[in-house]
């Protein structure tokens, strides 16, 4: 059986993952040690461990090979996986409700916006999040996004964001909100000039919008309620995996810097920043890896099996490849 074919099926059990992650005792509650975390599971497998080695193959395996690297369930795969070595669950195990409006915005702030603008920042609040970790401290969630994209693929899709919301409240640049409608875009005059196409969605149509709200001297005020929704929905930090074919990157983004580098794309005409779906979408991914708070890039085929060594291990059924991979282990 070719390994194109290999990739449909199970591969490295999941009960050998909570084996690792009970043995080498991985507890993950924050950034820090989440981290540390991944750090470890490289260096487990680059010292010899052979079930670290056995978890980083499967990544390769089933994830970043080029059979399969392009297909939207990586994405679910890259999830799994990553809760299973460190997380209590992954979003889609959690019921998720809106949260109360006090807990994402102070009270001055809450003022600042009308209603349906707050309930737009709950609902967009509550999808975010894809890993949740548990930390028993502080008795609260650590709560993680995760973006996957190919290499070849400099666009990330930060998800929804309610563009309008920014501009509501706003005196002297609500016929703004005429380019609500999908796909409209309007012309404006001020002061004898023409602002042509505004609208919601590529990157010439947001930056033709933020130079008529420049020139009506409210770009101050709309970038501090930019910031203040940004901040209400974005409170969780994030991980950019690179479905690399020979390596194992990731990227890990502190919200307050991934709030910080919007507002400046924002400030600066939304460069290389688009609206689709009412999504955020950047493409700028060597901006993202010099903001990173940690960059990891291991060279994966340095330390994962030989895959002729255990082929025919992975191709019995799951309870024989459980018991078959842990003699692999033991040697």
């Amino acid at each position: 059986m070719s390994l194109s074919n290999l990739t449909l099926f199970p591969y490295i059990p999941i009960d050998l993952y909570q084996e690792y992650k009970h043995q080498k005792k991985i507890t993950v509650t924050n950034l820090t040690s989440l981290c540390k975390s991944i750090q470890q599971l490289f260096n487990n497998a680059k010292s010899g461990d052979k079930l670290a080695q056995l978890i980083l193959f499967d990544f390769h395996l089933s994830i970043n090979h080029f059979s399969i690297y392009k297909e939207n369930i990586t994405g679910k795969r890259i999830e799994q996986r990553l809760s299973s070595l460190f997380a209590l669950s992954t979003g889609d195990e959690l019921s998720k409700e809106n949260p109360k409006i006090e807990t994402l915005l102070t009270d001055n702030e809450i003022k600042l916006f009308e209603k349906t603008v707050l309930d737009l920042v709950c609902s967009n609040y509550r999808d975010k999040g894809d890993l949740f970790f548990f930390n028993s401290k502080a008795n609260n969630l650590y709560k993680l996004s995760i973006k996957s994209l190919v290499p070849t693929n400099n666009e990330i899709n930060f998800g929804a964001f309610e563009f309008q919301s920014t501009i509501k409240g706003i005196s002297g640049i609500t016929e703004l909100l005429q380019v609500q409608e999908r796909k409209r875009v309007i012309d404006l005059e001020y002061n004898g000039i023409i602002y042509k196409k505004i609208g919601l969605g590529s990157s010439t149509q947001l930056a033709s919008m933020i130079a008529y709200i420049k020139a009506k001297g409210k770009l101050a005020e709309y970038l501090d309620r930019f910031k203040i929704l940004l901040q209400g929905v974005y409170k969780d930090d994030f991980l950019i995996y690179i479905k690399h074919q020979s390596k194992f990157i990731i990227y890990i983004i502190d919200n307050k810097d991934f709030i910080n580098l919007v507002l400046k794309k924002v400030n600066d005409g939304f460069i290389s920043t688009r609206i689709e779906g009412n999504a955020i979408r950047i493409t700028d991914l060597k901006l993202f890896k010099e903001i990173a708070k940690e960059k990891f890039e291991f060279d994966l085929l340095t330390v994962i099996p030989d895959y002729n060594a255990i082929e025919s291990l992975l191709l019995t059924s799951n309870q024989n490849k459980i018991s078959s991979l842990r003699k692999f282990i033991v040697g």
